[in-house]
């Protein structure tokens, strides 16, 4: 059974999680591995506490994923009442180089998304609703912001040399981004040990933290093989457009209307830690180092905010466009449930309604 590794990064489960750096680059061999994993096709099951009547929200997905492009379909979300998870249902997701590609089986006029946005995708406008919540069409910028952080390995180029443990700085400010994005990270802090990196510090242009990521490895058996990554996030301020008139008024002074446009909001407040569980998983002949389960929690008081369990891996033969139709036809599957549920409801109903006439 041939054995490779597939470094995984660490991309916001359709945008839950909004990281993306190279992980757990021995320092030995600084090359992309596991290239011809294939297309791999895997299931998520990913749990958001919503800090409302004690109840979490569950959402279930699947992903294909390949070196050129993902596509991301969300079959069904519980509780399923209304609410923000209730528009996920039915929305499938297709990124590569050219485009990210929305489809929404559930709302078919609604252009914003159903739609093809032409990369590089731009600057991300500020949040347009309360408490830093991102609308369907907005979640493009999700995978946006997290190639802007993105390391590559010509980024670790300067370290080959470094076999034994070093603490250096990588100048970035210049490197152009491959993905056509531009980079907010203008320079990287490593320390190595043993011939593997322990840890990463990202600054931007201005000296300000974008994150810390730690690399923990098997103890035996496969010593470089990584088992965790762990991503300190610092909390940023950000905008929220609130754009309505708010009327002040006092005693004496009368009142007074002003239009307010965006207000600043300070986004991942407490910090966010996000852990990333690592292990071997058999997919067709190859033993693959895939990521299965992550966490993200505050970081002041440990909170769980939300959580993602990674099953059912396996290769499947299929080119892009397959790829965007087997999507559509997974996110197809929340209209069928609901049909399903209406006409059991209406069954359940006629059942009542006859032992009520008998």
């Amino acid at each position: 059974m041939k054995k490779t590794r597939v470094h995984r990064r660490l991309w916001t489960v359709a945008a839950v999680l909004g990281l993306s750096i190279t992980a757990g680059v021995a320092l030995a061999q600084i090359r992309p591995v596991g290239k011809k994993a294939g297309l791999i096709q895997f299931d998520v099951i990913t749990e958001l506490n919503m800090d409302k009547d004690d109840r979490n929200t569950a959402v279930f997905a699947r992903y294909w994923v390949c070196q050129d492009y993902y596509a991301v379909a969300v079959a069904w979300s519980e509780p399923h009442g209304g609410g923000l998870m209730y528009t996920w249902r039915g929305l499938a997701v297709l990124s590569d180089k050219i485009g990210f590609r929305m489809g929404h089986e559930g709302y078919h006029d609604w252009v914003p998304v159903n739609t093809t946005y032409p990369k590089p995708l731009g600057e991300k406008a500020p949040f347009e609703m309360g408490g830093g919540m991102t609308r369907l069409k907005g979640m493009r910028f999700a995978e946006a912001e997290a190639l802007a952080r993105r390391i590559y390995v010509s980024d670790l180029g300067s370290l080959k040399d470094a076999s034994q443990g070093t603490d250096r700085v990588v100048d970035l400010k210049g490197r152009e981004n491959v993905d056509g994005v531009k980079r907010k990270v203008a320079q990287m802090k490593v320390h190595a040990k043993s011939n593997r990196i322990e840890s990463m510090e990202l600054f931007d242009a201005q000296q300000r933290q974008l994150g810390t990521m730690r690399y923990q490895y098997d103890r035996g058996g496969d010593a470089s093989a990584l088992a965790r990554l762990v991503a300190e996030l610092p909390a940023r301020p950000e905008k929220v457009v609130v754009d309505a008139n708010v009327t002040s008024s006092g005693t004496g002074v009368g009142s007074k209307i002003y239009q307010v446009g965006t207000v600043d909001y300070v986004s991942h407040k407490g910090g966010r830690t996000c852990t990333v569980t690592y292990t071997d998983v058999t997919v067709g002949d190859q033993v693959l180092r895939l990521p299965v389960h992550v966490e993200v929690r505050v970081s002041e008081n440990k909170q769980l905010l939300r959580s993602a369990r990674l099953i059912n891996f396996q290769r499947v033969n299929l080119d892009k466009a397959g790829v965007w139709e087997a999507a559509r036809a997974f996110a197809r599957l929340s209209l069928l449930a609901r049909g399903q549920t209406r006409t059991q409801g209406q069954n359940n109903t006629s059942r009542t309604e006859t032992a009520r006439i008998t």
